[in-house]
């Protein structure tokens, strides 16, 4: 006697399904078994379990084979639509080993964002047409919790520390400095700290930016915080402004140095502490991203091999 079915302690073994739509399509047991490697005894003993837990029979049972009855008929197109989930889940995840398709979303702070990540990103997309990608600027906090919360696929970071709770990758060193134009007082000050350049007015980037967040942590500590005579978006920006004179402002090192080469700029390496900045792939797991980000954070490290 078959017992009417508890929904909640349902459990459907995917080998059963296997086995029923076997059956049902051979119309006999001992076929539908062959089908997939089992006895007709076991079989037997797992279709009378699977009505069992069903809480119905699903065959008219002759003597000449099996034949589906309602509640087989309407089980069968169930159990084909869970069969065909899973194969195709199975396809989903065998592309992720494919590094010429995917999909990554990434956060990053400004100057990966703003500097180095298009055109890194340019020719390791133009490689690979069906890779897609977000990036999206962020401040560390929002990168670090974005990978802890699998809102990203990776991130990228500069930190002085590396940080405990995600898997971290270093990949380049980079300095903060200050930038002036050439002809301005600073000139006279070496080494330099950061509080020593409050005396003149600061250009900086706007308070959506990861680098502009990165400041405001580190200016509530000192006695006299900036006096900001403008905010914008880009380092070329601040950069264009400080080289016009309107005041000083801190960059990267790497940004300041690519400016520098069209623009009036003396750089002042900082000697705080906090000014020397490690750049770090960060992840949950490296080893579980799929093949294309993988590839694309070794792409990321060697384009900072010879730097």
């Amino acid at each position: 006697m078959i017992r009417r079915a508890d929904a909640s302690a349902l459990r459907l073994d995917l080998q059963d399904l296997r086995l029923f739509e076997a059956v049902a399509e051979a119309g006999a047991l001992s076929k539908g078994a062959a089908r997939v490697h089992l006895s007709p005894a076991a079989a037997s003993e797992r279709l009378r379990h699977l009505e069992e837990r069903l809480g119905k029979p699903l065959f008219y049972r002759a003597s000449d084979g099996l034949t589906l009855n309602l509640a087989g008929e309407s089980f069968l197109r169930h159990a084909r639509l869970v069969l065909q989930q899973i194969a195709r889940a199975r396809e989903d995840l065998a592309a992720l080993d494919d590094e010429s398709i995917g999909h990554l979303r990434i956060f990053a702070n400004t100057s990966a964002v703003t500097e180095f990540m298009p055109g890194i990103l340019g020719a390791f997309m133009s490689r690979r047409p069906s890779v897609t990608i977000d990036l999206v600027e962020r401040p560390l906090r929002d990168v670090l919790r974005g990978v802890l919360d699998g809102a990203v696929d990776f991130g990228i970071i500069a930190s002085n520390a590396e940080p405990a709770e995600v898997q971290s990758i270093h990949f380049a060193t980079d300095r903060m400095v200050v930038v002036a134009p050439a002809d301005h007082a600073l000139g006279a000050v070496r080494p330099l700290n950061y509080e020593e350049s409050l005396a003149y007015p600061q250009v900086g980037l706007e308070e959506g930016s990861s680098h502009g967040a990165f400041m405001r942590e580190v200016t509530p500590a000192l006695p006299a915080g900036p006096r900001t005579r403008i905010q914008l978006r880009s380092f070329e920006a601040l950069c264009r402004m400080v080289s016009a004179g309107v005041g000083v402002g801190v960059v990267p090192e790497s940004a300041a140095l690519r400016y520098q080469k069209a623009m009036p700029l003396v750089l002042y390496p900082l000697q705080d502490a906090w000014a020397l900045r490690e750049r770090r792939v960060v992840a949950l797991d490296f080893k579980a991203l799929p093949a294309c980000g993988q590839l694309l954070i070794e792409e990321i490290r060697e384009s900072f091999a010879d730097r």
